[in-house]
Protein backbone atom coordinates (compact mmCIF):
# COMPACT_ATOMS: atom_id res chain seq x y z
CA UNK A 1 0.00 0.00 0.00
CA UNK A 2 1.15 3.28 -0.72
CA UNK A 3 0.70 6.20 0.91
CA UNK A 4 -0.37 9.63 -0.48
CA UNK A 5 -0.36 13.03 0.71
CA UNK A 6 -1.90 15.69 -0.57
CA UNK A 7 0.87 18.23 -0.62
CA UNK A 8 3.13 15.89 -2.64
CA UNK A 9 0.71 16.24 -5.42
CA UNK A 10 0.94 19.93 -4.87
CA UNK A 11 4.22 19.79 -5.23
CA UNK A 12 4.51 17.72 -8.56
CA UNK A 13 2.23 20.18 -10.16
CA UNK A 14 3.71 22.84 -9.02
CA UNK A 15 7.57 21.42 -10.58
CA UNK A 16 6.03 20.49 -13.31
CA UNK A 17 3.73 23.70 -14.48
CA UNK A 18 7.23 25.66 -13.65
CA UNK A 19 9.17 24.08 -15.76
CA UNK A 20 6.73 23.44 -18.56
CA UNK A 21 6.38 27.58 -18.81
CA UNK A 22 10.29 27.84 -18.38
CA UNK A 23 10.34 25.40 -21.12
CA UNK A 24 7.87 26.85 -23.38
CA UNK A 25 9.06 30.27 -22.80
CA UNK A 26 9.75 32.10 -26.46
CA UNK A 27 12.17 35.07 -24.64
CA UNK A 28 14.20 32.58 -22.92
CA UNK A 29 16.49 31.19 -25.35
CA UNK A 30 19.13 29.81 -23.08
CA UNK A 31 19.08 28.79 -19.60
CA UNK A 32 21.83 30.90 -17.21
CA UNK A 33 23.73 28.60 -14.83
CA UNK A 34 21.83 29.17 -11.67
CA UNK A 35 18.54 28.59 -13.44
CA UNK A 36 20.37 25.17 -14.34
CA UNK A 37 21.05 24.82 -10.93
CA UNK A 38 17.70 25.17 -9.46
CA UNK A 39 16.12 22.55 -12.26
CA UNK A 40 18.41 19.98 -11.07
CA UNK A 41 17.74 19.63 -7.90
CA UNK A 42 13.93 20.62 -8.56
CA UNK A 43 14.33 17.41 -10.83
CA UNK A 44 16.31 15.11 -8.25
CA UNK A 45 13.20 16.40 -5.78
CA UNK A 46 10.37 15.32 -8.30
CA UNK A 47 12.03 12.14 -9.27
CA UNK A 48 11.77 11.09 -4.91
CA UNK A 49 8.21 12.22 -4.95
CA UNK A 50 7.18 10.80 -7.78
CA UNK A 51 8.70 7.00 -6.73
CA UNK A 52 6.97 7.85 -3.01
CA UNK A 53 3.93 8.60 -4.93
CA UNK A 54 4.40 4.65 -6.89
CA UNK A 55 4.37 6.50 -10.39
CA UNK A 56 7.53 4.74 -11.89
CA UNK A 57 7.18 5.31 -15.38
CA UNK A 58 6.97 9.29 -14.42
CA UNK A 59 10.17 8.71 -12.62
CA UNK A 60 11.57 7.16 -15.18
CA UNK A 61 10.75 10.17 -17.78
CA UNK A 62 12.23 12.69 -14.87
CA UNK A 63 15.76 11.07 -14.51
CA UNK A 64 15.83 10.86 -18.24
CA UNK A 65 15.16 14.98 -18.03
CA UNK A 66 17.80 15.18 -15.24
CA UNK A 67 20.83 13.70 -17.31
CA UNK A 68 19.62 15.90 -20.04
CA UNK A 69 19.88 19.15 -18.11
CA UNK A 70 23.70 17.44 -16.90
CA UNK A 71 24.49 17.23 -20.32
CA UNK A 72 27.50 19.10 -21.98
CA UNK A 73 26.71 21.83 -23.95
CA UNK A 74 24.03 22.71 -22.01
CA UNK A 75 20.77 22.36 -23.25
CA UNK A 76 18.31 24.93 -24.73
CA UNK A 77 14.47 25.58 -23.40
CA UNK A 78 13.67 24.16 -27.00
CA UNK A 79 15.23 20.76 -26.22
CA UNK A 80 13.51 20.41 -22.89
CA UNK A 81 9.91 21.22 -24.15
CA UNK A 82 8.98 18.42 -25.40
CA UNK A 83 10.14 16.24 -22.68
CA UNK A 84 8.35 18.19 -19.87
CA UNK A 85 4.82 18.39 -21.70
CA UNK A 86 5.87 14.17 -22.28
CA UNK A 87 6.74 13.93 -18.24
CA UNK A 88 3.51 15.96 -17.64
CA UNK A 89 0.78 13.87 -19.81
CA UNK A 90 2.57 10.53 -18.27
CA UNK A 91 2.21 11.72 -14.50
CA UNK A 92 -1.23 12.27 -15.38
CA UNK A 93 -2.05 9.30 -16.87
CA UNK A 94 -0.12 7.18 -14.22
CA UNK A 95 -2.56 8.80 -11.39
CA UNK A 96 -5.66 8.13 -12.80
CA UNK A 97 -4.91 4.33 -12.60
CA UNK A 98 -4.27 4.72 -8.67
CA UNK A 99 -7.59 4.61 -6.46
CA UNK A 100 -7.52 6.94 -3.52
CA UNK A 101 -8.80 7.01 -0.04
CA UNK A 102 -8.47 10.23 2.15
CA UNK A 103 -8.24 10.09 6.11
CA UNK A 104 -9.61 12.80 7.98
CA UNK A 105 -7.48 14.55 10.72
CA UNK A 106 -8.72 12.01 13.68
CA UNK A 107 -8.50 8.96 11.27
CA UNK A 108 -5.57 9.56 10.17
CA UNK A 109 -4.44 9.87 14.32
CA UNK A 110 -5.71 6.34 14.28
CA UNK A 111 -3.71 5.10 10.66
CA UNK A 112 -0.43 6.81 11.68
CA UNK A 113 -0.22 8.56 15.39
CA UNK A 114 2.54 10.74 16.46
CA UNK A 115 2.49 8.94 19.42
CA UNK A 116 2.21 5.70 21.40
CA UNK A 117 -1.60 4.98 21.03
CA UNK A 118 -1.67 3.40 24.60
CA UNK A 119 0.81 5.72 26.33
CA UNK A 120 4.25 3.89 26.95
CA UNK A 121 3.72 1.83 29.52
CA UNK A 122 1.77 -0.80 27.53
CA UNK A 123 4.07 -0.65 24.50
CA UNK A 124 6.77 -1.85 26.87
CA UNK A 125 4.77 -4.57 29.07
CA UNK A 126 3.22 -6.49 25.91
CA UNK A 127 5.61 -5.88 22.94
CA UNK A 128 5.43 -9.18 21.90
CA UNK A 129 1.65 -9.28 20.07
CA UNK A 130 -0.15 -6.74 22.18
CA UNK A 131 1.53 -3.72 20.27
CA UNK A 132 0.91 -5.46 17.42
CA UNK A 133 -2.76 -6.51 17.50
CA UNK A 134 -3.24 -2.29 19.18
CA UNK A 135 -2.03 -1.15 15.34
CA UNK A 136 -3.79 -3.41 13.58
CA UNK A 137 -6.93 -2.31 15.67
CA UNK A 138 -6.02 1.06 15.07
CA UNK A 139 -5.69 0.72 11.16
CA UNK A 140 -8.79 -0.87 10.82
CA UNK A 141 -10.58 1.87 12.87
CA UNK A 142 -9.30 5.03 10.99
CA UNK A 143 -10.24 2.54 7.68
CA UNK A 144 -13.75 2.29 8.45
CA UNK A 145 -13.43 -1.11 9.08
CA UNK A 146 -15.16 -1.79 12.75
CA UNK A 147 -15.49 -5.69 13.11
CA UNK A 148 -12.40 -6.15 12.08
CA UNK A 149 -10.88 -3.55 14.50
CA UNK A 150 -13.27 -5.19 17.35
CA UNK A 151 -11.65 -9.04 16.21
CA UNK A 152 -8.31 -7.03 16.91
CA UNK A 153 -9.33 -5.97 20.25
CA UNK A 154 -10.60 -9.40 21.66
CA UNK A 155 -7.02 -10.75 20.31
CA UNK A 156 -5.80 -8.02 22.82
CA UNK A 157 -8.15 -8.68 25.37
CA UNK A 158 -7.04 -12.54 24.68
CA UNK A 159 -3.43 -11.58 25.37
CA UNK A 160 -4.73 -9.86 28.81
CA UNK A 161 -6.58 -12.94 30.07
CA UNK A 162 -3.16 -15.24 29.41
CA UNK A 163 -1.29 -12.36 31.06
CA UNK A 164 -3.60 -12.31 34.50
CA UNK A 165 -3.57 -16.24 34.48
CA UNK A 166 0.50 -16.49 34.04
CA UNK A 167 0.52 -13.91 37.40
CA UNK A 168 -1.56 -16.12 39.15
CA UNK A 169 1.10 -18.88 38.59
CA UNK A 170 -1.81 -20.82 36.21
CA UNK A 171 -0.03 -23.33 33.80
CA UNK A 172 -0.73 -23.04 30.63
CA UNK A 173 -2.90 -25.69 29.34
CA UNK A 174 -1.43 -27.97 26.18
CA UNK A 175 -5.35 -29.47 25.75
CA UNK A 176 -6.72 -27.50 23.06
CA UNK A 177 -10.26 -27.55 24.55
CA UNK A 178 -9.27 -26.11 27.71
CA UNK A 179 -7.43 -22.41 25.90
CA UNK A 180 -10.59 -20.91 25.77
CA UNK A 181 -11.58 -17.80 27.85
CA UNK A 182 -14.53 -19.82 29.44
CA UNK A 183 -11.88 -22.28 30.90
CA UNK A 184 -9.49 -20.15 31.58
CA UNK A 185 -12.12 -17.64 33.52
CA UNK A 186 -12.81 -20.57 35.34
CA UNK A 187 -9.33 -21.22 36.87
CA UNK A 188 -8.57 -17.34 37.52
CA UNK A 189 -11.79 -17.10 39.65
CA UNK A 190 -10.67 -20.65 41.44
CA UNK A 191 -6.95 -19.12 41.89
CA UNK A 192 -8.41 -15.80 43.17
CA UNK A 193 -10.84 -17.42 45.80
CA UNK A 194 -7.79 -20.14 46.88
CA UNK A 195 -5.46 -16.69 47.51
CA UNK A 196 -8.15 -14.86 49.31
CA UNK A 197 -8.87 -17.20 51.84
CA UNK A 198 -5.12 -17.30 52.77
CA UNK A 199 -3.86 -20.14 50.35
CA UNK A 200 -0.85 -18.96 49.83
CA UNK A 201 -1.83 -15.22 50.93
CA UNK A 202 -1.54 -12.62 48.61
CA UNK A 203 1.88 -11.37 48.24
CA UNK A 204 0.99 -7.77 47.43
CA UNK A 205 -2.32 -6.19 48.83
CA UNK A 206 -3.57 -5.04 46.30
CA UNK A 207 -3.94 -8.12 44.08
CA UNK A 208 -6.96 -9.58 45.72
CA UNK A 209 -9.18 -6.07 44.68
CA UNK A 210 -7.32 -5.77 41.31
CA UNK A 211 -7.60 -9.27 39.76
CA UNK A 212 -11.30 -9.50 41.02
CA UNK A 213 -11.78 -6.64 39.00
CA UNK A 214 -9.98 -7.92 35.89
CA UNK A 215 -11.73 -11.30 36.42
CA UNK A 216 -15.64 -9.51 36.28
CA UNK A 217 -14.25 -7.36 33.40
CA UNK A 218 -12.97 -10.00 31.46
CA UNK A 219 -15.84 -12.38 32.05
CA UNK A 220 -18.43 -9.56 31.03
CA UNK A 221 -16.18 -8.55 27.99
CA UNK A 222 -16.48 -12.47 26.85
CA UNK A 223 -20.31 -12.41 26.93
CA UNK A 224 -20.77 -9.03 25.56
CA UNK A 225 -17.96 -8.48 22.90
CA UNK A 226 -16.06 -11.58 22.52
CA UNK A 227 -18.40 -14.55 22.21
CA UNK A 228 -20.30 -12.56 19.54
CA UNK A 229 -17.12 -11.47 17.15
CA UNK A 230 -16.83 -15.10 16.55
CA UNK A 231 -19.92 -15.63 14.80
CA UNK A 232 -19.71 -14.59 10.93
CA UNK A 233 -23.45 -13.38 10.97
CA UNK A 234 -22.11 -10.55 13.82
CA UNK A 235 -20.82 -7.18 12.65
CA UNK A 236 -19.77 -4.22 14.76
CA UNK A 237 -20.75 -0.66 14.10
CA UNK A 238 -18.58 1.96 14.65
CA UNK A 239 -20.36 3.18 17.55
CA UNK A 240 -19.71 -0.43 19.29
CA UNK A 241 -16.34 -0.44 18.02
CA UNK A 242 -15.78 2.66 20.07
CA UNK A 243 -17.05 1.15 23.25
CA UNK A 244 -15.13 -1.98 22.65
CA UNK A 245 -12.15 0.08 22.20
CA UNK A 246 -12.31 2.31 25.25
CA UNK A 247 -13.23 -0.55 26.97
CA UNK A 248 -9.94 -2.90 26.41
CA UNK A 249 -7.81 0.31 27.00
CA UNK A 250 -8.53 0.85 29.94
CA UNK A 251 -8.54 -2.65 31.05
CA UNK A 252 -4.49 -2.90 29.61
CA UNK A 253 -3.74 -0.26 30.42
CA UNK A 254 -4.52 -0.87 34.20
CA UNK A 255 -2.85 -4.47 33.59
CA UNK A 256 0.41 -2.58 32.35
CA UNK A 257 0.41 -1.34 36.12
CA UNK A 258 0.50 -4.98 37.29
CA UNK A 259 2.33 -7.07 35.33
CA UNK A 260 3.71 -7.56 31.64
CA UNK A 261 2.91 -9.97 28.80
CA UNK A 262 5.14 -12.74 31.01
CA UNK A 263 2.23 -12.10 34.03
CA UNK A 264 5.79 -10.67 36.03
CA UNK A 265 6.17 -9.91 38.99
CA UNK A 266 4.43 -12.85 40.09
CA UNK A 267 0.84 -12.51 42.14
Amino acid sequence: MLRFYAKKFVVVDRYLTQLSIATHDPNIRQFDPSTLSLFKEKFAELSQTLEELGLPISKEICDELAVKLSAEPAPVPADLGGFVGRLFDIVRREIKSVYFIALSISERRFFDPSTPMWEVDFEAKFPTQGAFELEEAAKCTALGRSTASGFHLMRIMEIGIHSVAKCLNIPDTTKPRERNWGTILEKIEKKISSRSSGSPPWIFPDDRATFEEAHTLLNAVRVSWRNPTMHVENKYTSGEAERVYVTVRAFMMKLAERCDENGDPKA
